[in-house]
């Protein structure tokens, strides 16, 4: 069948005042069962966010050098 694709791509960066990035991403998407791509992308967007948010929340992981 020749169903038509569709797909959506977001780019998103977050800039400080000053213009520097201080985060970005690129997510895409061909689509989600109940949703559309768009939705999909800009539900992935804030995932990668909240992941990321976490991340450096934690801050760095110290490993200890065994000797």
């Amino acid at each position: 069948t020749n169903e038509p694709k569709h797909e959506a791509m977001a780019a998103v960066r977050l800039v400080n005042k000053e213009g520097d990035v201080i985060w970005a991403t690129t997510q895409e998407s061909h689509g989600a069962k109940f949703r559309s791509a768009s939705a999909d992308v800009a539900d992935k967007v804030v995932k990668q966010l909240i992941v990321d948010i976490d991340k450096a929340r934690q801050g760095p992981q110290h490993s200890k050098m065994v000797p």
